[in-house]
């Protein structure tokens, strides 16, 4: 039945969420647990949309938006840490061009295999393995220069 296939628009209303946002994933900086907040809603809204036959109305949009956000947060993050002297940020900034390219790889991937399944797959490790991982080594930092260092 085409109106319970996961995407269709019979079932979009009634599909769960690959995540929602917790309060868990705050950082305590405002700007950054807003852009992570829109990296979560990307991801929901690419996989209410994952198995559309044509792709090109939920793949492509998504990577755009995707390759924009990466390249809006990762300019917040740098920008904020360059501010507060963080002593790895040139090591940041390799790893940000790292993923930068991964991104356009597994697109271009995706695109030519018409593979919306494994483009949400690097959506899902994105969040965990940049935001979550990567961010460990910074967010504390931030938070000692932004948020505990007295005004």
């Amino acid at each position: 039945d085409p109106q319970q296939r996961p995407g269709s628009h019979g079932s979009i209303a009634r599909e769960r969420l690959v995540s929602g946002w917790q309060d868990k994933y705050k950082t305590g900086i405002p700007i950054l647990d807003e852009q992570y907040r829109g990296l979560v809603s990307l991801i929901n809204s690419f996989f209410c949309h994952r198995a559309d036959e044509d792709i090109d109305h939920g793949l492509v949009p998504t990577a755009e938006m995707f390759k924009a956000y990466a390249r809006i947060n990762f300019y917040t993050v740098e920008k904020l840490l360059s501010a507060a002297g963080y002593p790895d940020l040139e090591q940041l900034k390799e790893k940000h061009h790292e993923i930068l390219g991964a991104i356009l790889h597994v697109e271009r991937k995706c695109r030519l295999r018409r593979d919306a399944q494994q483009f949400l797959d690097f959506l899902k490790d994105y969040w965990v393995a940049s935001v979550k991982q990567l961010s460990a080594g910074y967010i504390g930092y931030l938070y000692k220069y932004y948020i505990a260092k007295p005004q």
